[in-house]
């Protein structure tokens, strides 16, 4: 009986921690991703994107790919309320490089064609560095998904490796 007790507690614990967790996440309207620049875009600036970046062709990494120079690549996308979105990757090294890049996608679901649209790019290009990211928040449309798409590139030499990643789905209402 008392081992049951015991998981029970734990378990109400996880659940209650992860639901405020949760809560918390929604709530950042007064805090630092406010400050600075807020990029508003408008329907009409994504259906032109959708037209710019139509030939747009990826080739995705494999996960578990190893890599010579590149060590950690991130990102973070939140939603702030009211239509923000605030948007930032980051790439690093394990040593200083010619060169590294961190370039991040502003992704809307087009619903009717079924396919990812980019809406924006930022990007942060580094010279003889270790470390390079970028961050941006917009003020977007209402009512549609969204995700961003992350390049993560190191170059040394005559080598560049790369990858990406893709953030999680933003539903803006």
């Amino acid at each position: 009986m008392e081992k049951s007790k015991v998981l029970f507690t734990i378990a109400a614990t996880v659940i209650l921690s992860t639901n405020f967790t949760f809560a918390d996440q929604g709530s950042l309207e007064s805090n630092e991703y406010n400050k600075g620049e807020v990029k508003i875009i408008t329907q009409e600036d994504i259906k032109q994107n959708a037209k710019d970046y139509s030939n747009y062709n990826l080739i995705i990494s494999p996960f578990n790919q190893e890599y010579d120079y590149i060590d950690d690549w991130g990102s973070d996308f939140r939603y702030l309320g009211s239509g923000k979105l605030h948007a930032s990757g980051y790439t690093e090294t394990g040593k200083d490089v010619d060169n590294i890049r961190t370039t991040v996608y502003l992704q809307q679901y087009d619903d009717s064609n079924k396919t990812w649209v980019n809406v924006d790019s930022i990007s942060n290009n580094q010279n003889n560095s270790s470390y390079s990211s970028t961050s941006q928040t917009y003020k977007v449309p209402e009512g549609f998904k969204y995700r961003l798409l992350i390049i993560h590139k190191a170059t040394e030499g005559r080598v560049t490796e790369s990858t990406s990643s893709y953030s999680s789905v933003i539903n803006v209402y």
